[in-house]
């Protein structure tokens, strides 16, 4: 059970405005944000790509806190867009299992299912500081509090911008606590309406919001409030407000209406989290004692509405797309999407399935046939030969207890000759085909003409074409079926009959899946499944069973990619090494993952090539070497790979340059963190101090992909240094080699790194250091949020250094070139990190030194 702790920022009664101190002292007026008082108001001016706008803050301690929002046109006179506004944080708080392993470095910890303590926190206008730093403005309210949970509202303005940047800064004295944040704002309804981009991608508008408060699942996590004069889009950090989980689906993440959550009055419109979830292991974010949570919001004013509105909300993620960069192809690896699972569900639904018969098959009722079960006369198939001393029996032939046969009549010898007279009224479609069981080989005829043949057998009815000299044969009136099967013991089954097909050889359902076009709408180029890792998860561990799954995502991966897009085969094999890790090969292989006792590390196999059979880490490393593929271990230091890669630092096989190193995610989460995924970064300084010349990648690490999801917020990408997207058909090694050389950096979208060069050495790339140990480098970043900082990381093999660099002064939608002069002596590798106001963010790969 859950109980939800309310923060209302709401109308603010009974405080005297002289009472309210202005602390202005660190305030610039160069920052490019004018700020003037107007009797009890702090009003706020800067200019934004549409022209200005003016935000007016109301400090008397009655009415609504935003007093109006004011755009301008170019140079135009301000229209007040919004009045009497209340901005409204909500704060759920949870409890945080720091027992278990990790502790707060966990991820299974059920948080929506625990009893929380709550209570109410209002704002007590007691100081108000405002200030700048470079081209921002920070205007905070003081103070916050209430419940366990203290702080102050802070109002962030960038110079150059449209965005008012509104965080609930709290933290709490008490161990062990986790939270959601939900926030907005209210306002009088009259006259206006709400707008949002819907799942089906279109834009919808409702006048009628004077109604209780529902979540909205809306396209880019946005929805706006429409006035006469304009609109007022409200959204969260893309990336930051969503911690982490296994399904990534579209739980309505914003809200409109009267009386949210049963604790705020009045009508408004904002952003909210599903306290259950994704209703599996739901962790929450960490709310570490002392530490500052910003629960954070964005609002952007415009005189546009509807779609113009939402475009310019859209900029700052590129629409929900991971933009083109020259000399770079994307890649996401480690998604669960289960396509083949599906696939094989449906094809076997469909092996189940029974069209309209023409000559019924005895799968329901039995059918009569002439059989021998001694070799006839050569002319036995055709329509002339006399049948009248074979035996009479009835269908299905065969042993009782063979998969898929009804018994009619038994036959235990090695061959049986069948053939059964039948009538047609008229000859059918193209659409027909032979209904066939068998075991084993059979061949069928019709008319004396062979319409089919095969070896081995079937435990099902399968439905298969008839050959175009039989097809011919057919004619209205009498026809003749003639059937030899032969059969070397085990099972024993015959049946054919004809049907009218409906069956196609790719199941509508799984022709296009929906997870291709989301992949390419948000510009991935190349996906690295990790499959088989949930409901045939059981069946990849069957020597037996493993293959056809391998050979099915084999031949999917390869129907599913094109000159653009590239699907390859993976998997999170998690076996013999320790943790959990993932497997990649630069084309497709097949391989057991535990071998029986009786087989060899390699064997040839008949149907599946080349098959490897594995039974320890030095198979592992084996199969790695001869098929040059790389592993890496999934999500360490968290979840089932806590402890991993440490524990295994020292094997062959972590030495190796076929393990390349760790994934990165944004997991777990912490609102008080300038930076995601530092679990990972921690892990890569610890093994580039190691001396392992060890990568990380982005993953994702969810299972469900498709229209409806809210992908891009759970999503981020690797660039790799590649020209071209390879063919499937060709081999993929060169994204290996890319990952394997370090040739990449990670992003989360919104901030990209185009140029990381240090005396002209690359990321991966060995730079032979001076005696003075002085380099220069070269770091060229674009981005879209304003950016908060760089910071570049080295380290000597024992320490970690890091050096901040402030970029306050940036402007949103800005590309620059960074040069700085480092003194590296003694130091063994350099990277980079970049991170903007929405924690958004850039990482690259170490450059090594010697």
């Amino acid at each position: 059970m859950i109980f939800g702790l309310y923060i209302l920022l709401g109308p603010i009664y009974n405080w005297e405005a002289e009472a309210v101190s202005v602390n202005t002292k660190s305030y610039d007026p160069s920052s490019g944000v004018d700020m003037r008082f107007d009797e009890d108001t702090i009003v706020l001016e800067w200019k934004t790509p549409e022209g200005s706008t003016k935000l007016s803050l109301n400090i008397s301690g009655q009415g609504a806190l935003v007093r109006s929002i004011s755009v301008a046109s170019g140079k135009s006179k301000p229209v007040v867009v919004l009045r009497d506004a209340d901005p409204i944080t909500v704060l759920s708080i949870g409890q945080r299992d720091l027992k278990k392993r990790g502790g707060w470095n966990i991820f299974f910890d059920p948080t929506s299912r625990k009893l929380s303590k709550s209570g109410p926190l209002s704002l007590k206008l007691e100081s108000v500081v405002v200030r700048s730093i470079g081209n921002r403005c920070i205007v905070e309210l003081g103070k916050l509090g209430g419940s366990t949970f203290s702080g102050k509202l802070r109002f962030t303005l960038y110079a150059g911008c449209d965005l008012i940047h509104i965080q609930s800064v709290v933290q709490t004295k008490q161990d062990a606590r986790a939270l959601l944040y939900h926030a907005g704002l209210t306002c009088d309804p009259k006259d206006k309406a709400v707008s949002w981009i819907g799942l089906d991608d279109k834009l919808h508008r409702s006048s009628e919001i004077a109604k209780p408060a529902v979540p909205v699942k809306v396209r880019h996590r946005t929805i706006a409030l429409e006035t006469e004069n304009g609109g007022l889009a409200v959204f969260p950090p893309p990336h930051r407000y969503f911690y982490p989980l296994d399904e990534a689906y579209n739980l309505g993440f914003t809200w409109r209406g009267n009386d949210f959550m049963n604790n705020v009055s009045g009508f408004g419109i904002g952003i909210r989290q599903d306290l259950k979830g994704d209703d599996r292991w739901v962790p929450w974010f960490n709310a570490p004692p002392g530490t500052q949570q910003e629960l954070g919001i964005f609002w952007l004013a415009s005189l546009d509405r509807g779609d113009r509105l939402f475009d310019r909300v859209k900029a700052y993620t590129h629409g929900d797309q991971f933009p083109l960069m020259p000399g770079h192809k994307t890649f996401t690896s480690h998604y669960h999407i289960e396509h083949t699972t599906r696939l094989l569900e449906l094809r076997e639904k469909r092996e189940n399935s029974v069209s309209a018969e023409v000559v019924s098959t005895s799968r329901r009722t039995g059918q009569d046939w002439r059989y021998s079960l001694k070799r006839p006369s050569k002319d036995w198939i055709q329509p002339s030969f006399d049948d009248k001393k074979w035996e009479k029996g009835e269908g299905a032939f065969g042993k009782e207890g063979t998969p898929g046969l009804r018994l009619g009549t038994d036959w235990h010898t090695q061959d049986i000759w069948l053939r059964r007279s039948f009538k047609l009224n008229e000859v059918p479609t193209d659409a027909l085909k032979l209904s066939v069981l068998y075991d084993e080989d059979t061949e069928v005829y019709l008319n004396g003409v062979l319409a089919f043949s095969v070896k081995g057998f079937s435990k099902r009815y399968r439905e298969v074409p008839i050959s175009l000299e039989a097809r011919r044969t057919l004619k209205k009136g009498d026809n003749l079926l003639a059937v030899h099967s032969w059969n070397d013991g085990g099972g024993q089954a015959i049946d054919v009959g004809l049907v009218l097909s409906t069956k196609t050889e790719h199941p509508k359902e799984t022709f296009k899946p929906d997870f291709v076009s989301v992949f390419k709408q948000a510009g991935v180029d190349i996906v690295h499944l990790a499959e088989f890792h949930n409901r045939l998860g059981p069946s990849r561990r069957d020597p037996v069973k493993s293959l056809p799954l391998l050979k099915a995502m084999h031949d999917e991966c390869a129907r599913l990619s094109d000159d653009d897009f590239l699907l390859l085969p993976g998997e999170e094999p998690n076996v013999h090494l320790g943790g959990h890790w993932i497997s990649f090969f630069p084309r497709p292989v097949m391989w057991v993952l535990k071998r029986s006792k009786d087989k060899p590390f390699i064997e040839e196999h008949p149907e599946f090539g080349r098959i490897y059979h594995l039974g320890s880490p030095e198979d592992v490393l084996k199969l790695m070497e001869l098929e040059k593929g790389l592993m890496w271990a999934a999500h360490p230091r968290i979840k089932s790979s806590t402890g991993y890669p440490d524990r295994y630092r020292n094997e062959r096989f972590f030495k190796s340059d076929r393990y390349l190193g760790g994934a990165w995610k944004a997991m777990p989460a912490d609102l008080s963190r300038p930076r995601l995924g530092w679990r990972v970064l921690d892990l890569l300084d610890d093994t580039s101090n190691w001396g392992a010349k060890k990568y990380i990648v982005g993953e994702v690490d969810i299972f469900e992909v498709d229209r409806t999801t809210e992908f891009y917020a759970h999503a981020n990408i690797n660039y790799l240094r590649l020209d071209n997207i390879p063919s499937f058909e060709d081999g993929w090694d060169p994204v290996l080699k890319a990952l394997r050389d370090g040739a990449f950096f990670i992003s989360t979208g919104e901030v990209l790194m185009p140029r990381f060069i240090l005396e002209g050495k690359q990321s991966g790339q060995t730079l032979k250091l001076q005696e003075s140990g002085v380099a220069k480098l070269e770091v060229v970043l674009n981005w879209t949020f304003p950016m908060s900082f760089i910071e570049i990381v080295t380290g000597d093999g024992e320490k970690v250094y890091r050096e901040r660099i402030e970029l306050t002064d940036s402007k949103a939608f800005g590309e620059e070139t960074f040069k700085k002069t480092l003194n590296l002596k003694g130091k063994s590798w350099v990277r980079l990190e970049a991170w903007d106001i929405a924690t958004n963010g850039v990482i690259s790969q170490p450059i090594w030194l010697e």
